[in-house]
């Protein structure tokens, strides 16, 4: 695939980022969402801040973005991991009550492993606008990895108040329930958030781990699938119904053989770069007592995890090197 010039010689606005070993993270570096671009033209936009960095030509970058999409960006519009926190910095400094770059900044931080840094750039943009739903839901997201559950209920209960129509907070609040394994409020606001949009797949896959954990298998298959339905290309439709049955603590709703051929299937969507999607394929061959298979593919989401998710990973495949699968709660 090649970046598409139609005609025009494309110059990058600022100095070209310094070469990096590819693949690497990046972040977008603009606080519009650029058109992502093949040879066939326009491919759609790119609006999360988090992407790897595939190969850099000339004034183009291909990116594969966390959402999933691939394409090519001019390359001021991307910012490699290792300039990120000194090119937000600079945009801070510059554009003080901007607070697109404190939560760039706070993300590059979550990816570094240093969530107190990401808190304290989230609390400063909400001290700038304190009716910004965006930010209590991105704050909300740092507690939640910080394990301070209450903390993230509470900011997502936030981001409510000001937007009680968002299914996606809903749907966040439910997935922080899971975690606290408070399933009964966990499958309340996954309702709430299908009932505004019943489209909407997060919300039937989050609802279908809760039915898994208490003990419903065919609720659980129901959702799962229709949340494959709705989303047939996402990577997360076949991922976390392996996760489910790769790790789920009630026996009965777990399957080794399917949660191998679900996991590949998410590996293949993702193009084998996704390191959550491998993760979930190392645990599911755990399950299928094929720990072999599980210690290399673990090897593999490690190198490819961001610094946060690596401890998990790792303890896991200390797990899988002593041949015991890995079990969720």
């Amino acid at each position: 695939m090649q970046p598409i010039f139609f005609g025009l010689v494309c110059l990058a606005l600022g100095q070209a980022a310094p070469t990096a070993e590819l693949p690497t993270t990046g972040f977008r570096a603009v606080d519009y969402e650029p058109d992502l671009r093949a040879r066939t033209g326009r491919t759609g936009t790119w609006a999360d801040l988090r992407c790897t960095i595939l190969q850099y030509q000339g004034d183009w970058t291909l990116i594969h973005s966390f959402e999933g999409k691939e394409g090519w960006v001019q390359r001021d519009e991307v910012v490699p991991l290792s300039r990120a926190v000194e090119l937000f910095t600079q945009k801070i400094a510059a554009e003080p009550d901007n607070t697109f770059w404190y939560q760039s900044r706070a993300n590059v931080h979550q990816e570094l492993g240093d969530l107190n840094a990401a808190l304290a750039d989230l609390t400063e943009a909400i001290g700038r606008e304190p009716k910004n739903h965006y930010l209590y839901n991105n704050r909300a997201a740092i507690y939640e990895a910080q394990k301070e559950y209450d903390r993230a209920v509470a900011d997502y209960n936030t981001a409510l108040s000001f937007s009680p129509q968002e299914p996606f907070y809903w749907a966040n609040a439910a997935g922080t329930r899971l975690k606290m394994k408070d399933y009964a409020k966990a499958i309340a606001n996954c309702d709430r958030a299908i009932a505004l949009d019943a489209a909407f797949p997060v919300a039937y896959r989050i609802r279908a781990s809760a039915w898994a954990r208490r003990g419903d298998p065919v609720r659980a298959s129901n959702d799962f699938s229709t949340a494959a339905r709705l989303d047939p290309d996402g990577p997360s439709s076949y991922a976390s119904p392996a996760w489910t049955r790769a790790t789920c603590p009630v026996a009965r709703c777990r399957d080794g053989r399917q949660a191998v051929e679900l996991a590949r299937r998410a590996c293949e969507l993702s193009q084998w770069k996704d390191s959550w999607c491998l993760d979930v394929l190392a645990a599911a061959y755990a399950e299928a007592r094929d720990f072999k298979s599980a210690v290399k593919y673990a090897d593999d989401a490690l190198k490819l995890a961001p610094e946060l998710d690596r401890p998990e990973i790792s303890q896991r495949l200390k797990l899988y090197r002593e041949g015991k699968p890995y079990r969720e709660g």
